[in-house]
């Protein structure tokens, strides 16, 4: 998060403050919503939107800002940033008909307008000091954040010159800080100069338009007949397009209300569709002039789609009676007349505009979905608008990593599934649901037959899926097929994104190279990576293991700090920081990253706030870890990798190694077997004998040794 830090400092010298708001207050030290003292289950970037929204309630926020701040450039259309808003309005006690709190401001933005009281912090709620992490646990995402298919008004794409040059600076600094050095990098891009091409943009584009239609024959103008031929034979003349996009129309909408003043209602909403549309990937939207030209004429639909030359018509009306509105929608293919998508929409009308914004919002997810625009065009998605809605709802869930959510996505991926039973992505997240949540509800070992269920059916609905192969070769690794799964990560396209715009092909290959023991590779992948997209969690996430793995602690636990910064998950990034320290061996630092760890159902912290009290007793030490590693527990990872990094600290080297066994190939996919902590484990016969059984050796004498083994002689290996 870019501007929470500084929120925290608004009180006098390093005192954080909190927002009490009517019924709530916000805490940004501990990034949460509370009721009561309790915290409120709320989406990390809802959370982040708030804690914007109030921090600067003296002004109105823009739209454009807001895209900016939230997605920082990323592509995602105006639906996302409607649906933030609806559930912020929703966590605080207010909705889009009162706006007692968040208001909208009608073309241009939001404000905060309910009462705030800011108060200092209580001691407990502080920001730990020299960059240590809260211990109090945070709603954050460890998955990949949503997009929704457009660029953002007056945002720079990712990639591009701009947003490199702006990012490499910042990149470089710090990345061996703490905090304090952390908060300067974000600094240096918050203070960014702030893009307003959006908007010049969109008023350069009505002086042409206008003055377009005035240069137009006087015959066109005036609606004759010849106007069609004109424009007919105009787009005859044109190049063909480079590559195949799909056009579209949005014609005048129809007014069926019984008052003829209620007209510009009509118009109202067939405009806001026109820019909402206009905005979306792979989709050209004939302009407002030519689409004009047929208001109020009767011409044929397949005629206007050649007139035009478009591939589809989009047509509406609006009937106003009272307080009442509805709003029905229609898509048609313009070759040959036929309805492809329609809906409707009846509201109450509280605020006109409000409802010309929901509309458009439908709309453009609708289309996206039926004309397979954008991620909804890559192979293995839907055209079930309902699936669709269902598989967004699974996500979101999932990406709330919480054992209660873990369930509630399963849900949500099982109903798109049960409507539109082809939805490969659906099938391909079901997978990915089933697999994690075992990171989290470790009991639930049926799970794991349902993962690869679900993988299977994925595979048999869109084997070619770039996201599906992705997830092949994982399940590769886990089975010891090294050499398989390293080759599908090499068949992927430079630069390739997953469908969710989030996790790129290098942020595979670097925890790839972690894994099979390549921290020095990783590194240097991710680095490149950060300098493109600066503010991900997921890459602060790896880079904090590879410079673990490499020895290099303090970089480590900056890139920790850096990651809860930009919202990832508490958990992960504490038990990371934690293992860092024990590499490294300061005591004072291994308590401090105990103390921040969360609490937990599955009793992980408990087994490290066991274990520290014994950092001067290690025989005592070693006793408490026999006896945790034999009381019965479920089958879980995260248990087994902390029980296997405390026996190693503590020189209980048969231990650890028999944890790592109970990981197996758990242990490759987290780069678990590089810690620093592990070295004198990794020297062990035992040690030589599990790696091979993962089938890393093959995979070495492959593509080169690690820079933690080496070959020997008579075909021999060592490690360190």
């Amino acid at each position: 998060m870019m501007f929470w830090w500084r929120i925290m400092e608004k009180g006098d010298g390093d005192t954080p403050m909190i927002y009490r708001l009517h019924g709530c207050e916000l805490d940004p030290a501990r990034f949460e919503l509370r009721r009561d003292g309790q915290p409120v289950p709320v989406e990390p970037q809802v959370l982040e939107l708030l804690l914007y929204l109030v921090a600067h309630r003296d002004r109105a926020v823009t739209r454009t800002e807001l895209f900016e701040q939230l997605w920082r450039g990323r592509v995602v259309t105006d639906s996302a940033l409607n649906s933030r808003i609806k559930m912020a309005r929703s966590a605080i006690g207010d909705d889009g008909a009162a706006q007692a709190q968040i208001r909208t401001l009608h073309r241009t933005g939001y404000r905060f307008v309910g009462p705030v009281e800011e108060v200092e912090a209580a001691p407990a709620a502080r920001e730990p000091a020299d960059g240590a992490v809260a211990a109090e646990p945070v709603a954050a995402a460890i998955g990949p954040e949503p997009t929704d298919a457009v660029v953002a008004p007056g945002a720079a794409a990712p990639g591009t010159a701009a947003s490199r040059t702006a990012a490499s600076g910042a990149a470089a600094a710090g990345a061996a800080s703490g905090a304090p050095a952390t908060r300067a990098w974000l600094s240096a891009v918050q203070h960014l100069p702030r893009r307003r091409i959006g908007l010049v943009g969109a008023a350069l584009g009505l002086v042409l338009a206008a003055t377009a239609f005035a240069l137009l024959p006087r015959a066109w103008r005036e609606g004759g007949t010849s106007g069609a031929a004109a424009l007919t034979a105009a787009r005859a003349t044109e190049p063909a397009p480079a590559h195949a996009r799909k056009a579209l129309a949005v014609l005048p909408f129809t007014n069926l209300s019984p008052e003829d003043e209620q007209a510009y209602f009509a118009e109202g909403v067939g405009e806001e569709l026109l820019i909402v549309l206009s905005r979306l990937p792979d989709l050209q939207v004939t302009g407002r002039v030519s689409a004009s030209y047929f208001k109020e004429r009767n011409d044929p639909l397949p005629v206007i789609g050649e007139t035009l030359g478009v591939d589809y018509v989009l047509t509406g009306s609006v009937r106003k009676a009272g307080e009442r509105v509805r709003i029905a929608v229609e898509l048609v293919d313009a070759g040959n007349g036929y309805q492809v998508w329609s809906d409707s929409l009846e509201r109450s009308v509280v605020d006109i505009l409000d409802v010309q914004d929901e509309i458009a919002e439908r709309v453009a997810t609708a289309l996206q979905v039926k004309l397979g625009l954008g991620e909804s065009g890559e192979l293995g998605m839907t055209r079930s608008v309902a699936a669709y809605d269902e598989f967004l709802r699974g996500y979101w869930r999932f990406v709330e990593f919480r054992p209660e959510t873990i369930e509630l996505a399963i849900e949500h991926m099982n109903r798109a599934i049960a409507l539109d039973p082809s939805f490969a992505r659906a099938w391909a997240y079901l997978y990915c649901i089933y697999r994690d949540g075992l990171l989290v509800v470790p009991e639930r070992e049926e799970w794991r037959s349902k993962a690869l269920d679900a993988l299977a059916h994925a595979n048999e609905l869109a084997p070619e899926s770039p996201f599906v192969r992705i997830l092949n070769a994982r399940e590769d690794m886990r089975l010891g097929r090294l050499i398989e799964a390293r080759a599908a990560i090499d068949a992927l396209p430079d630069g390739y994104w997953t469908a969710d715009r989030y996790v790129t092909r290098d942020v595979f290959l670097a925890r790839w190279s972690i894994g099979t023991g390549r921290a020095r590779e990783a590194i240097e992948v991710l680095e490149r990576a950060r300098a493109a997209d600066p503010l991900s969690p997921i890459i602060a996430r790896y880079l904090a293991v590879a410079y673990a793995n490499a020895g290099e602690a303090e970089k480590s636990l900056a890139a920790s700090a850096r990651e809860r910064e930009l919202g990832g998950s508490l958990p992960t990034l504490t038990r990371n920081a934690m293992f860092a320290a024990l590499g490294a061996g300061d005591r004072d630092e291994i308590r401090k990253r105990v103390a921040a760890l969360p609490h937990d159902r599955a009793g992980h912290r408990a087994i490290s706030d066991a274990l520290v009290q014994h950092l001067d007793d290690p025989a005592a030490a070693r006793a408490e870890l026999r006896r945790l590693a034999a009381a019965p527990a479920p089958a879980d990872t995260v248990r087994n990798s902390v029980l296997a990094h405390w026996a190693a600290y503590f020189g209980d080297t048969e231990l650890a190694l028999d944890q790592l066994r109970a990981i197996a190939q758990g242990a490759v996919d987290e780069g678990v077997l590089w810690r620093p902590v592990l070295s004198e484990v990794r020297k062990q016969r035992g040690f030589k004998d599990f790696v091979r059984g993962l089938g890393l050796v093959d995979y070495w004498q492959s593509y080169g040794w690690p820079d933690f083994c080496w070959a020997a002689e008579h075909g021999d290996f060592e490690c360190a």
